[in-house]
C-alpha cells in the first residue's frame, strides 16, 4: 500500500530525470567525427572544385570550428554535387540545429537515415531532439533502431530510459538504466536517475547507494550532493513515521498514512 501511494510520486520524479539530462543549448545532437585523415582533403578543394567528398569534410571541420554559415554552404554544395551522401546531410542537419533551425535540421537527420538506414547518429541526433520536446514515443523509436545496430550504446539506453520515464514506464527505464550501468559503470547520470526512481518509491537504501555512487565518480556534482542530502532526510522522516505509526496502531488507533515528501528538484 505504501508502495503505491509511493508511485504517485514519479511522474515529478520523472520531470527530475529529464531536467539531469546532459542535454543545452542547441547542442541538441550527435556527433560524428568521421576519418580524420579526410579531413585533411579539406584543402583540396582549392584544386578540386568537383568534389562532393572534399565538401563534406571541410564542411564538417567549419561546423566544428563553429563556422556555422561557412559549413552550411560547403555542406549545400556537398548534397548539390551528391544527392546520396548520408554524411552531408547529418553534418547539415546539425549546422541547421545549432541555428535553430529544427524543421530543416530534422529533415536532414530523416534524409541521412534514408540514404544509410543504418546511420545510428542521424538516429540519436533525432532521438535527442525528441526526448528534449518531449515527443517520447517517436525519441523511443529512434533509440530502438540505434540500438538494433549497435546494442552495447550505453547512451541511447540512458536516453530511452529518460524517454519511459516520460512515458511513465518506469520499470523499463529501470531497466535501461540498469543496462548503462552494466555497459559503462562510470555513467555518472545513470545512477542519478535510477536514485531518483529509488527514491520516488520509497527504497532509500538503494537511492542512497546510487547517489553515493555517483559523488564517487564526480565529486563536484551538486545534483547528487542535494539529492544525497534530500534522501537521507526523507529516509529518517519516513522511519520515524512508520515508528510512530506502529506505535499508535498498537495502541488500537487507526490513523491515515501519508505521502513521503516529494523529492525536491535539483538546482542547475
Amino acid at each position: 500500500m505504501l508502495k503505491q501511494r509511493a508511485l504517485s510520486m514519479l511522474p515529478m520524479v520523472c520531470l527530475l530525470a529529464l531536467f539531469l539530462l546532459p542535454i543545452s543549448g542547441s547542442q541538441i545532437y550527435a556527433t560524428d567525427e568521421g576519418p580524420e585523415e579526410n579531413l585533411k582533403t579539406s584543402d583540396a578543394i582549392q584544386q578540386q572544385q568537383d568534389s562532393p567528398v572534399d565538401y563534406t569534410f571541410r564542411g564538417h571541420s567549419l561546423l566544428k570550428k563553429g563556422q556555422i554559415d561557412d559549413a552550411i554552404t560547403d555542406l549545400n554544395k556537398a548534397v548539390e554535387l551528391n544527392p546520396k551522401d548520408a554524411g552531408a546531410y547529418f553534418y547539415r542537419g546539425n549546422a541547421y540545429y545549432e541555428k535553430g533551425q529544427i524543421d530543416k535540421a530534422l529533415s536532414d537527420y530523416t534524409k541521412a537515415i534514408k540514404i544509410n538506414p543504418r546511420y545510428t547518429n542521424a538516429y540519436f541526433s533525432r532521438g535527442l531532439h525528441y526526448v528534449g520536446v518531449e515527443e517520447y514515443s517517436k525519441a523511443i523509436s529512434d533509440f530502438n533502431d540505434v540500438l538494433s545496430i549497435t546494442p552495447d550504446n550505453a547512451p541511447a539506453y540512458y536516453y530511452r530510459g529518460a524517454a519511459y520515464f516520460g512515458k511513465k514506464k518506469y520499470k523499463k527505464a529501470l531497466s535501461d538504466f540498469d543496462k548503462v550501468i552494466e555497459l559503462d559503470p562510470e555513467y555518472v547520470n545513470a545512477y542519478i536517475n535510477r536514485g531518483l526512481y529509488y527514491h520516488g518509491i520509497n527504497e532509500y537504501p538503494k537511492a542512497i547507494s546510487d547517489y553515493k555512487k555517483a559523488l564517487e565518480l564526480n565529486p563536484s556534482s551538486p545534483t547528487a550532493k542535494q539529492l544525497l542530502a534530500q534522501a537521507i532526510t526523507d529516509r529518517d522522516l519516513y522511519e520515524q513515521r512508520m515508528r510512530d505509526n506502529k506505535r499508535v496502531g498498537d495502541m488500537g488507533v487507526v490513523i491515515r498514512q501519508t505521502r513521503t515528501p516529494p523529492v525536491g528538484q535539483p538546482s542547475q
